[in-house]
């Protein structure tokens, strides 16, 4: 029985070597990547359960019938970071249960219908962004599956926007938990997005695991989260640049 486990850890370990050695990756890279792939895989788990709750929470059968739709493309999602992960010889399991027991969550909980919007509008459009600066990614396989979801996620960002302006003429906007819902969600849009001039951030773009820093991509998202608002008519939110992006991370350096 010992003999058969030590057999199956040095069998991993030989893997996992065998797979760097073919990518060309050094032990730095592979943290480097092993970071955002936790964090993508993540926030691809924790949005499967979400939505699968949006879909009990729908009133209507379309409603219904679409965020099943929904949770089965997350769930596509999710494969594709496992897909990753098995080329580059990553272990997620043990990696995303630990985020998932950590605070705050990703994906805020969902109380109310709003919360499902906000999540559908916001967080889904900012995985947009975070996967246009990965289509170009040196780890091959990690570029394949970025371009096959990008589309979902820009249709979920756009499709979430249509609903949430239409459901929000029904609600005071003024109203303190609505402002609270919309400031939780957009929080955690931005959260997922990364850290605008850390040093993690600065090494995925050098070692060219993705082609735009949080920064850039931050700032598109505050864009299009402007956008909505305006649209809200809460013009007293914007710009979320403001909040969100330090000063340093918007000026190019001299």
């Amino acid at each position: 029985m010992v003999e058969h486990f030590l057999w199956h850890r040095i069998s991993a370990i030989i893997v996992v070597l065998l797979l760097r050695d073919m990518l060309k990756l050094s032990g730095f890279e592979l943290g480097v990547l092993t970071k955002m792939l936790t964090s993508h895989a993540y926030r691809e788990k924790l949005g499967i359960e979400r939505f699968r709750q949006a879909v009990d929470m729908a009133t209507l059968p379309r409603e219904k019938a679409y965020f099943r739709l929904v949770v089965e493309e997350e769930e596509t999602h999710f494969r594709g970071c496992l897909e990753v992960a098995a080329e580059t010889g990553i272990h997620l399991e043990e990696l995303i249960n630990a985020r998932m027991r950590k605070e705050p969550p990703g994906i805020p909980p969902f109380h109310t219908w709003l919360d499902v919007l906000l999540t559908h509008t916001f967080i889904d459009q900012a995985g947009y962004f975070v996967l246009q600066g990965l289509t170009q990614s040196s780890i091959d396989i990690y570029a394949n599956v970025a371009t096959r979801l990008i589309e979902d996620e820009q249709f979920h960002g756009m499709k979430g926007s249509v609903m949430l302006i239409e459901y929000f003429k029904k609600l005071d906007g003024r109203d303190p938990g609505t402002v609270a819902a919309l400031h939780n969600h957009l929080g955690a849009a931005a959260r997922c997005i990364g850290k605008p001039n850390s040093h993690g951030d600065a090494e995925a773009v050098r070692l060219h695991l993705k082609t735009r820093s949080a920064a850039e991509t931050l700032n598109d998202f505050c864009q299009f989260a402007d956008g909505i608002l305006k649209k809200l008519s809460l013009e007293n939110l914007t710009p979320l640049a403001k909040k969100y992006l330090p000063q340093s991370a918007t000026q190019p350096h001299s």
